[in-house]
């Protein structure tokens, strides 16, 4: 995104860095937010066509939300993301806390998990599942990106 801010860059360079050690030595790889219409991250698992500016099948879709941003993220892009049949997961990332939410496709409905870092409290009625910190262990172990 241009014009984030250096919290917004931070964390999508860490994203992206973290993505390219996950996916080394399989077929899909992390792409960032150069292309037209995508987010600050996402995955691949076709070739890229050179010179292309868009890709039509993303795996896995991360946006970093700021105060500016979390709306449509949540909502407009979230309900765009839903309508790419290769979409399997669509991850917010939370740049003022330790935390993410993660979609998941599962046939014709989406699961929604709420990771964050245990050191901070959980919000009152939620489940811990995962730190966000095992996020990409979770989306790096996709069946599609063996």
């Amino acid at each position: 995104m241009a014009g984030g801010t250096a919290e917004h860059d931070r964390i999508s360079l860490n994203l992206a860095a973290s993505l390219v050690v996950r996916l080394r030595g399989k077929p899909c790889r992390p792409c960032g937010s150069n292309l037209k219409r995508y987010p600050d991250g996402y995955i691949t698992c076709s070739p890229l066509v050179p010179g292309a500016t868009v890709t039509s099948d993303p795996v896995v879709i991360f946006e970093v939300l700021s105060k500016g941003t979390a709306r449509v993220d949540r909502v407009e892009k979230n309900r765009d993301y839903r309508t790419i049949a290769s979409v399997t997961h669509y991850v917010m990332l939370e740049q003022d806390e330790v935390a993410a939410t993660v979609l998941e496709r599962s046939g014709e409905n989406w699961i929604s998990s709420l990771l964050w870092s245990h050191r901070y409290a959980a919000p009152a009625g939620c489940r811990h599942r995962d730190p966000p910190r095992r996020t990409l262990r979770r989306i790096g172990s996709l069946n599609s990106c063996r």
